[in-house]
């Protein structure tokens, strides 16, 4: 069985893409034939260690050594697939392999197991790697390389993550007169952190580590660390204290003796000027913006509350949700005006809690004179324009003009929303909108199910004029599931997947370690109006470990968004990546021309493979009908 598995890993290759760097002079000459995903694979997590019998290589970057002392006798090593703890009885270690070290591992001879859930790689079946072989067993390259935390929540640390560097926004201690760990008796100490929702994580620090006696501090915000399990507990280990950022007010924000304003008061306090927000001051309002659809900024939050509306302007991106109630300190945020838009600016993320869910305000109905007339009093909340028509383009993105019979107003969608190049209903609507300023009153829809039945929430897809899509919607290492597509597996269960590279999010369908004796699956776009004027698709498309050509394009204008085998799918000419190309290397589809259909279309991009050797990977990006 290890055989048949290592014929695969021989062809998996070299896959640490995500950390490479340009080579530098004096770099050991060996190679890894697996990932550390796939050496992990070898063992069953509960189940006795088994010895590693074949040449097996693998390589991963230091994320985890023992300079602070709060890691003892080990390394952990990530590469882009998993990382994993390797139990060597030496000490000092970060000498020769720093943080930022990549190092290759010769497995053979090896044992994988886990303790209590967490896998580790030994030197015997519980023991660690003696000494007298680091030098032949652990083999360093290049330094200095980095590796940056993947950032995610609670919800979403699983097994994959084990022996990975990630990181956590938004945690605090519970219990902030305590030190990391115990100094004096040199014992190890579990500090549970928390969320402002209530979740839990616990962070385990050694009574050896350097700071051990260093006060845990008292705010909130992010920390970094080395995700682990001990059983079902969930931990994280930090390197120091730099991976601890907790800078920002605590759950509730602020110090807990704030002032509650309401949106007008907060508004009545700008003088005409810049004007600083006093101290000890907090709002608190429902999120009536939309950023699922990036229809703002990513740092902007539009909030209302019975009284009035405004924009809050945060340092960084926050992760507030439309419907959401909010309290957000305020305190020391500067009141402006942005193009005539008031806002306060300078808030910290970490100073808004979220207290309640689906508390949409209901939208003032009124005609487009009523808002222009009430522009400044009504600025930042919601309302509801009944017979409303659009004009002045052919989709959201830009300029438009919505007319109701009793005057115009301008409508303006940015060209980084989701539904930008959604066509706009060709017939009046009652639609939603924020009233917002630029230089001048404007209306802003937050999704398209804002204008009466043109998006997805009525029943379905705007059919679109135009798409462009480079898959940065997605979450990588998940399937595809975004707004209008099919993603759909015919044989096996493998579907198209986003996945990420230096930072570059694609879509990829592989075979490569499926089980199942065949693999069929299907990414479909939203439907395409090909009467709107000639069209031509384009896109790249890349390969890895060529065996077989698995990747085919095809049109059809009769398929119901469902049924895909019921539909008339014609194969298109494109230029796609093969076995000529190095491995991950672009190539552009050429220009394919879709004047010979009509109606509404859908393109498809089928991937077929068979687990153990039909196992080319296949990867498709920045796709374009226009």
């Amino acid at each position: 069985m290890l055989g048949l598995l290592l014929l695969s890993l021989g062809l998996w290759g070299c896959v640490d893409r995500d950390f490479d760097e340009p080579p530098i002079e004096d770099l050991p000459n060996i190679e890894a034939n697996a990932t550390i995903a796939e050496l992990k694979a070898l063992h069953a997590i509960g189940q006795p260690a088994v010895e590693v019998q074949e040449d097996i290589i693998i390589q991963g970057i230091v994320v985890g050594s023992d300079e602070s002392g709060n890691l003892f006798k080990e390394l952990i090593l990530q590469d882009s697939t998993g990382g994993i703890q390797v139990r060597v009885d030496a000490t000092d270690l970060f000498n020769d392999f720093p943080i930022g070290r990549r190092v290759y591992v010769r497995c053979r001879g090896l044992y994988l197991g886990d303790f209590n859930g967490a896998p580790q790689l030994n030197g015997g079946p519980d023991a660690r790697i003696a000494e007298l072989l680091i030098d032949s067993v652990l083999i360093g390259g290049e330094r200095g390389l980095e590796v940056l935390p993947r950032v995610v929540t609670l919800d979403e640390l699983d097994d994959d993550l084990i022996h990975t560097l990630v990181q956590l926004d938004g945690l605090q201690f519970v219990d902030t007169a305590s030190t990391y760990a115990d100094a004096v008796n040199r014992e190890d100490r579990n500090l549970d952190m928390e969320n402002c929702e209530g979740g839990t994580l616990i962070l385990r620090s050694s009574g050896f580590a350097d700071f051990a006696p260093v006060n845990v501090p008292n705010g909130r915000g992010a920390i970094t660390g080395i995700y682990s399990v001990f059983g079902d507990d969930q931990q994280l280990r930090i390197r120091d204290t730099s991976d601890v950022q907790f800078n920002g007010p605590r759950c509730g924000g602020g110090t807990g003796n704030e002032q509650l304003l309401t949106l007008q008061e907060l508004r009545a306090l700008y003088t005409g000027s810049d004007t600083p927000v006093p101290d000890e001051r907090k709002i608190r309002g429902v999120v009536i913006s939309d950023r699922s659809t990036d229809h703002t900024d990513g740092a902007n939050l539009y909030v209302q509350d019975p009284s009035a509306g405004i924009v809050l302007r945060f340092t960084g991106s926050h992760s507030l949700d439309l419907g959401q109630e909010v309290e957000v300190v305020v305190s020391n945020g500067l009141l402006t005006r942005f193009n005539g838009l008031l806002q306060v600016q300078g808030i910290d993320p970490a100073g808004a809690v979220v207290i309640g869910e689906d508390m949409m305000p209901s939208p003032r109905v009124a005609t487009v004179q009523e808002v222009l007339n009430h522009a400044g009093e009504w600025e930042s909340t919601l309302v509801e324009i009944r017979d409303a028509t659009f004009s002045g383009g052919s989709t959201f993105e830009g300029s438009l003009t919505v007319s109701d019979g009793t005057g115009s107003m301008p409508h303006f969608t940015r060209p980084q929303a989701t539904f930008s190049g959604a066509s706009v209903p060709a017939d009046p609507v009652d639609m939603k909108a924020i009233i917002s300023q630029f230089n001048g009153p404007q209306l802003l829809i937050r999704n398209l199910a804002d204008v009466g039945g043109s998006g997805p929430d009525p029943g379905g897809p705007d059919t679109l004029n135009v798409l462009i899509e480079d898959f940065s919607q997605g979450i990588d290492g998940q399937d595809i599931d975004y707004p209008g597509w099919t993603n759909v597996a015919l044989d096996g269960s493998r579907k198209w997947r986003t996945e990420e590279f230096s930072g570059n999010q694609f879509a990829q369908a592989t075979a490569f370690q499926d089980n199942s004796p065949a693999m069929e699956t299907w990414l479909i776009t939203p439907p395409i109006n090909l009467d709107s004027g000639p069209k031509t698709l384009t896109f790249e498309s890349a390969q890895a470990f060529w065996v077989h050509d698995g990747l085919r394009v095809f049109i059809a204008t009769d398929f119901d968004g469902e049924n895909v085998s019921a539909a008339t799918w014609t194969e298109l000419p494109c230029t796609l990546a093969g076995s000529s190309q190095d491995n991950y290397d672009w190539v552009d589809s050429g220009p394919v021309d879709l004047s010979a259909f009509s109606g509404i279309g859908y393109i498809a991009f089928r991937y077929e493979g068979a687990g153990g050797s039909q196992t080319t990977t296949y990867r498709i990006d920045n796709l374009r009908i226009e």
